[in-house]
């Protein structure tokens, strides 16, 4: 990856618009980001963020997780950034320049309680990789998508579930990093999708299905994570 290339941080923002004007700003004060793609989940409120690099999409319908994806079709730049709107990543920089050094797979970060466990989100050759915390891929990637949405077609699952179906989809070992992070407003209340009911069962079920896809049937989609 050349050090000139510059990358585009897609954003997802639901119910915490609160923050979004705060991440904004620490994402752009990284001058190797030069644009910011917000898709925003909540129709009822469009006015989220200002900025001459910031661009808003204002979708019409909640597609949870998913929509963090279709926000990357809209870059200029083919590395995408992205993370969670309940948290800010203060080893940003640390994400990039380990991504340079290995631009083939996802560079993630994950606090210290998830990277204890990460060992347990390894399936052989493939990985589930949590993005929420900072993390880069390519924007060519996205295709994998159409393994899933081919046989189960646009679901529940693929909304709310989109980061496990994509990292597992790529069927290769992603880097984990142990980073530091800010938690904002909102992070962990009602609103978090992993509070939900029924979403161990789901997120199960996902992993289970990424898994199929790539040809690990045999392997056991219940990882530690969800125990």
């Amino acid at each position: 990856m050349p050090k000139s290339q510059k990358i585009t941080a897609c954003l997802l923002s639901w119910k915490r618009p609160e923050n979004m004007q705060y991440i904004t700003d620490h994402v752009l004060s990284h001058p190797f980001i030069d644009e910011v793609i917000i898709w925003n989940n909540d129709s009822t409120n469009t006015s989220i963020v200002k900025g001459d690099r910031v661009k808003v999409i204002n979708s019409p319908t909640n597609v949870q997780v998913y929509g963090r994806y279709l926000c990357a079709y809209h870059a200029k730049n083919d590395i995408i950034y992205t993370q969670d709107d309940d948290w800010i990543s203060k080893d940003l920089f640390k994400i990039y320049t380990t991504f340079q050094k290995n631009p083939d797979c996802i560079t993630h970060g994950l606090h210290q309680m998830q990277f204890a466990i990460n060992q347990g989100n390894i399936y052989e050759t493939a990985q589930m990789s949590f993005v929420g915390w900072g993390a880069l891929y390519q924007k060519k990637w996205l295709q994998v998508f159409n393994l899933y949405i081919e046989k189960y077609g646009y679901d529940e699952l693929l909304f709310r579930d989109a980061d496990r179906i994509f990292s597992i989809l790529l069927n290769r070992r992603h880097t984990s990093l142990l980073v530091e992070v800010e938690k904002l407003s909102g992070a962990n209340d009602e609103r978090a999708l992993w509070r939900q009911e029924g979403h161990r069962d789901m997120s199960t079920e996902a992993v289970r299905r990424a898994l199929s896809l790539i040809g690990k049937d045999h392997l056991d989609p219940v990882s530690p994570i969800y125990k």
